[in-house]
Parts: C-alpha cells; sequence; structure tokens
C-alpha cells in the first residue's frame, strides 16, 4: 500500500496533504469497485418500472413511509421498512399486499447492488401471486415482472429479460394499460439494441413515440417521453431525442413537476454533449463548441427542487465536460461545491458511481493543469487528450463508471 501512494504521489502534484490523501482514496475506491462489480449490461436507459401499488389500507403507513424514503435515494432505509411491512403482511395472512412488497423490496434492493436478495424477494413475490387471474392480479404481475425483467438485464441476462418484457406488454395489452405497455416496449428496445439488433429497436421506439403522442399530459406520459429520447440518444437518433426530451420537459413544467423537470434537464443537457462530441469527431468545431455550451446551460438550470442525485449528477456531468473541453479553471472554480453534496448521498449504486466519476475527474483536471504547465503559455490546449464520457441513469442498470450519468432517477415508488 505503502509502494501504491508514493506512485500516486509521483505522478499527481497537488500540493495539500490532505486533498492529496483524499484523491488517493477515492482511486482506491475506484480502483476496488472497477475490479469487483459483476459485469452488467451498460450505457442505456431503462424505462422504471412503476412500484406496484394496490387499494391502501389504515395498516398502509409503512408503504408509505417506504416511498418516501425510495423516492429520496434512501434505499437501505426503504428496504428495512419494507421488510416490515412485509413481515406485519405475512402475519396478517394478506398474500397479495405481500406479493407486491416483497416485488417493492426487490426493486429497492436493486438500487442497493444486492442482486441476490432481490433475486430472493422477486421470487417469493411471484410464488405469491393467485393462479386466478383478474384485472387487479394481472396488473400486478406485470407490475412484478416488469421489476424482474430490470433485474434480469441488470445482471446480464439480456435474452430472458427481453422474454420477460415482451409478456410484460402482453398483460399490459390485455388489462388495455397503454403507459405499462409503451413502458415494457421501450424496455425491449434497449434488450434489442444490448443484442446488437439496431433496426429491430428503432421500429419499436417509433412505434411508441406514436402511441405515447396520443396519450394526454400526465407524469407518466412525460417520463415516457424522457425514458423514449434517452433511448433514441443510446442508437444515435439525436435530433428525434432532442424533440421528445424536449416535449417531456415541457410537460412536467406545465404539470409543475420539479423532480421530472430536473430529470429532463439532466437528459437534454446529455443529449448536447453528444452531439457535441460527434460533431467534435466530424471536424465541425464551431457546432461542437455550441453544443458544448448549451449541455452546460441545460446542467445549471437544474434547480434545488430537483432531488440531490440528479443534482449532483449534474454538476458531475458539467465538471467532466469542462474537462473535456479543456477548460480548466472553470472546472477547478467548480470543484469546491462537490464534496459536501456528495457526502450527502445515501448508500447507492448511483452514489458510488457518482463517487467515481468525481474521483477520474479529479485525475484527469490534475493530470491536464501538469501538461498545461508544461506546455507554457504558447502551446496551452494543444495535446491534452481528457475526454470522459458524462455520468448515465439509475434508472438504469449500473452505468459504466467512466460514462456520462445519464437520468439519476430510480424506478418510481407510487
Amino acid at each position: 500500500m505503502n509502494k501504491l501512494f508514493r506512485v500516486f504521489d509521483r505522478y499527481l502534484p497537488v500540493k495539500k496533504p490532505k486533498i492529496k490523501i483524499n484523491l488517493f482514496i477515492y482511486f482506491l475506491v475506484a480502483l476496488v469497485l472497477t475490479v469487483n462489480l459483476p459485469v452488467l449490461a451498460v450505457n442505456h436507459t431503462i424505462a422504471s418500472p412503476s412500484l406496484v401499488k394496490l387499494a391502501k389500507s389504515q395498516n398502509d403507513l409503512l408503504i408509505d413511509q417506504g416511498k418516501t424514503l425510495y423516492d429520496a435515494g434512501r434505499f437501505a432505509e426503504a428496504v428495512q421498512v419494507l421488510q416490515q411491512a412485509a413481515q406485519a403482511y405475512k402475519q396478517q395472512g394478506d398474500r397479495l399486499k405481500l406479493a407486491a412488497t416483497l416485488s417493492n423490496l426487490s426493486l429497492a434492493y436493486q438500487q442497493l447492488g444486492d442482486w441476490q436478495a432481490a433475486q430472493t424477494a422477486i421470487k417469493n413475490s411471484l410464488e405469491l401471486l393467485p393462479a386466478e387471474k383478474n384485472q387487479q392480479t394481472l396488473q400486478l404481475l406485470a407490475q412484478t415482472l416488469d421489476i424482474q425483467g430490470r433485474l434480469q438485464l441488470a445482471t446480464g441476462k439480456i435474452e430472458t429479460a427481453l422474454a420477460t418484457w415482451q409478456q410484460t406488454a402482453e398483460i399490459y395489452q390485455k388489462i388495455n394499460h397503454p403507459i405499462g405497455e409503451v413502458r415494457s416496449q421501450i424496455n425491449q428496445a434497449q434488450a434489442w439494441r444490448n443484442q446488437g439488433f439496431y433496426r429491430r429497436a428503432v421500429q419499436i421506439l417509433l412505434a411508441v413515440n406514436q402511441k405515447l403522442q396520443a396519450q394526454p399530459d400526465s407524469r407518466e406520459k412525460a417520463v415516457g417521453l424522457r425514458s423514449l429520447g434517452d433511448a433514441l440518444m443510446v442508437i444515435g437518433d439525436l435530433t428525434q431525442a432532442r424533440t421528445v426530451l424536449e416535449q417531456s420537459l415541457t410537460i412536467a413544467q406545465r404539470l409543475e413537476l420539479p423532480g421530472e423537470v430536473g430529470v429532463s434537464l439532466l437528459s437534454l443537457g446529455n443529449n448536447a454533449r453528444a452531439d457535441s462530441s460527434r460533431s467534435k469527431s466530424l471536424g465541425n468545431n464551431t457546432r461542437a463548441k455550441q453544443e458544448a455550451t448549451t449541455a452546460i446551460n441545460y446542467y445549471q438550470k437544474i434547480e434545488p427542487s430537483a432531488s440531490p442525485l440528479t443534482q449532483i449528477q449534474a454538476r458531475l456531468n458539467q465538471l467532466s465536460l469542462l474537462i473535456d473541453t479543456q477548460q480548466l479553471s472553470e472546472a477547478q472554480n467548480l470543484l469546491t461545491s462537490i464534496p459536501p453534496q456528495l457526502n450527502q448521498l445515501p448508500p447507492s449504486r448511483a452514489a458510488i458511481y457518482a463517487q467515481i466519476n468525481y474521483a477520474q475527474s479529479l485525475m484527469k483536471l490534475a493530470r491536464g493543469q501538469r501538461k498545461d504547465r508544461g506546455q507554457g503559455v504558447e502551446g496551452r490546449g494543444r495535446g491534452i487528450n481528457l475526454t470522459q464520457s458524462p455520468v448515465p441513469n439509475p434508472q438504469s442498470p449500473v452505468p459504466n463508471p467512466q460514462s456520462p450519468i445519464p437520468n439519476p432517477q430510480s424506478p418510481a415508488m407510487h
């Protein structure tokens, strides 16, 4: 360990010992997590499965508390509360609500990266569902399968996830639940894309867009359009992605949904950043610069009313973009505002990857400043290759820590 620190100390010229030690700790966290985390399907956005909802009773206060904790990103605390609720329903013999609670519990475990516990919870939930199917039990089955498909994709079982979401879409169609059907189809498109069937994915997404346009404005429509925009961005259709993301933002603003507004702004920032990167690769430096500025503007528009995770991911994306575009002094000015926000995030996969992304930005910034000093004033800005992608979506299975952070919205508890 001492030898590793001496090597790190040699190549990271930071004068203050406390800062250098903190950087070294971040580096070790990034190294350990990168080596030990399971290989997952990455760089895509999954439409959020609605957390299962049943008719309320006076005994459902624990579920409401779990929802509040989950929506706040406090997943470990949500797990504890949902476990209590599951035990209560088990003692009451309420199999249907126990099944719903266990599928919700699986969703919370997935946010923590506890795949085994998530698998056990979803398996037990499915076993509790009655053989007799009616409107209520079919909807519960569809929502539970939706959550199971998310788990399957997160653990690399792409073909299985695709089959699960196809089954889910059929159930939603049978019970006339268009938003649920759309969500399942967006998920299918992502699975097809991961297997390399881009044309099939595009066909599905085009059909999804037509269905969403026919729906009245609602929170579900805003979320669906955002998921569609993120999916279109992944397959490279940045123009159409921006159009539907702007629609999502407009609906969220009209309905006064500050959380959804923040997440849509984050997606629009990531879209502009992708456009900037593409323009630069095509030699259109003027457009690349304009789109980079547009991305930063979107990130900066995210207000404190957005979730803490959305805010910190926007700042991290802004920081890495400033470094990528060699605006090193601006990046340095942004650094001090990030650690306090990172330290306040509750434990989750998204929080871990945010810390890794920040550590990578710190090291790239230090490397860029060292090269900048070595080149002198006349050579400043030449020969520095610091490209880092923005941070992706906890709506998605675990993102690649070197990727841009996409929309952080977790699958919603309702």
